[in-house]
């Protein structure tokens, strides 16, 4: 920590993820004014965490959240996740097991749904939005719920393994956590902090708009083909037209 060039460094990572800056200071670009809180942390960037809370219900725990960049999503003890899908149930929200963790049934809108609040030990508020904690189709009443369930064994996420002293106690903020926040990291020999912020994503452009664009480019490109396919051979059948000359008009 001591040979840094500033007593400040950051994390960005692109809402798609297909890029991301470890930034030696901070980008006011990367991130909404006004959204950030700070947290005390410890020694190794861990977060004290004494709490979680949903819907006004508060399930008191002492865990540790710490951010991983190798870590897919967001892992969650295994009591801590027990308590969210119980209090689902309590807003209609129904979700079923499979692998990893729940596919959740909801007819309404997302956004409308509580946000899950992590409360450290100096009694700072993590919220995650459901945006960030389900993953949701376009019409469609099933989303995908982000949230991992770990374990005090070890287990294996896609391609990430997740070691016994993390899985059973701590909350794992992966890149489906970071992509949506700018993370500040304050370095300090008294009291380390990290500072949250919404991230602004002004630099991002949404893959869905490049394939429109493209699609729009390829369908314009084979309609400018036809329509000059189309003119040579309607040139061919006129100038067969004019060369040919029937019997009866010649007599």
């Amino acid at each position: 920590v001591k040979n840094f060039k500033s007593d400040i460094f950051s994390i960005y990572l692109n809402q798609n993820l297909t890029s991301g800056e470890l930034i030696f200071g901070i980008d006011q670009d990367k991130f909404i004014k006004d959204s950030c809180q700070k947290y005390r942390s410890t020694g190794d960037w861990e977060l004290p965490v004494r709490a979680v809370s949903i819907a006004g219900n508060n399930f008191n725990i002492q865990v540790t959240a710490i951010f991983d960049l190798y870590a897919n999503s967001i892992i969650i003890p295994e009591k801590i996740y027990d308590f969210i899908i119980t209090n689902f149930e309590n807003i209609e929200i129904l979700c079923n097991d499979f692998k990893f963790g729940h596919l959740c049934t909801y007819e309404g809108d997302i956004l409308d749904l509580p946000d899950i609040i992590i409360i450290t030990n100096d009694n700072g508020k993590i919220t995650i939005p459901p945006y960030v904690y389900f993953s949701s189709t376009p019409n469609s009443i099933q989303h995908e719920f982000l949230l991992i369930k770990g374990s005090s064994s070890i287990s294996e996420y896609g391609s990430k393994l997740l070691v016994p002293e993390y899985t059973g106690n701590t909350i794992i903020f992966g890149v489906n956590f970071m992509r949506h926040f700018y993370t500040i990291f304050h370095v300090s020999e008294d009291t380390p902090t990290v500072e949250i912020c919404l991230s602004s994503h002004n630099d991002s452009f949404d893959l869905s708009i490049l394939f429109w664009i493209v699609g729009i480019g390829i369908g314009f490109f084979v309609l400018l083909i036809l329509c000059c396919y189309l003119r040579r051979l309607l040139r061919k059948i006129l100038r067969r037209n004019v060369e040919y000359v029937p019997a009866s008009l010649e007599d």
